[in-house]
């Protein structure tokens, strides 16, 4: 199962989270049962300060511009607002997408669409880490550009956070697979998102389970063991 959220104010979320710097890479499978209108960022996921802040550094969002072109979109705050971004009107209610966005220490913010490298952005180098209250949340609806910020409505699943930046091999392991197996080491988060428990539960082994506001149980994302969940397993 995945987390359904309404569009209006569903989240999961973490506000324990640790400060994640300069390499860092952030997944998820989304699945859209509505699509905003011009002018829009439809959150996904993302890492900010807290649900709905304007103090935000790794997120993951759908754009529709004026024109109504769709694009998906990396972001990162290193010092200034930066977006890694790749347009595609072919972007369609209820199919399942597998999003990544990346940052290397050197300076490169990447976003990878279904395994592919769409866009790349180079940066300072930099990632914020001041947060006082670092929080891991689905559909954030943080104030993303000047754009109107809307919340998700659709499906997430599958939430992965490591404080490295992942290979393109790694990206399409992670992809096929559902359970982490790429630098399991450095794993911060890890929501599978089926919908069974509440608080959903991180099988990171990092114990950073996520509060359940109102996003209820729905069809899983097309990876993993999702029809049965497997047990919470040791990583390391």
């Amino acid at each position: 199962m995945a987390r359904k959220h309404d569009g209006v104010d569903d989240t999961v979320n973490n506000a324990t989270m640790p400060q994640i710097g300069a390499a860092w890479t952030f997944m998820c499978w989304v699945l859209l049962d509505a699509i905003p209108g011009a002018s829009s960022d439809d959150a996904l996921a993302g890492y900010a300060e807290a649900w709905n802040s304007s103090t935000h550094d790794k997120e993951l969002y759908l754009q529709v511009d004026a024109s109504l072109n769709k694009l998906w979109v990396a972001y990162i705050y290193d010092g200034a607002s930066k977006t890694a971004a790749y347009q595609d009107n072919t972007i369609a209610i209820g199919k399942w997408y597998h999003l990544v966005g990346t940052h290397v220490g050197a300076g490169n913010l990447k976003l990878y669409v279904d395994g592919v490298d769409r866009a790349t952005l180079a940066t300072s180098g930099n990632s914020y880490t001041g947060y006082a209250t670092p929080e891991l949340l689905t559909a954030p609806a943080t104030r993303i550009t000047t754009q109107t910020a809307v919340a998700l409505n659709g499906r997430v699943a599958e939430v992965k956070l490591w404080n490295a930046a992942l290979t393109l091999n790694e990206i399409l392991q992670e992809m096929r697979c559902g359970a982490p197996v790429s630098k399991l080491a450095n794993l911060q988060a890890y929501w599978p998102l089926w919908g069974v428990a509440s608080p959903e539960p991180d099988l990171s082994g990092q114990g950073k389970n996520g509060t359940v506001t109102g996003a209820i149980s729905a069809d899983h994302a097309p990876v993993g063991p999702y029809v049965v969940p497997f047990s919470p397993r040791s990583i390391g």
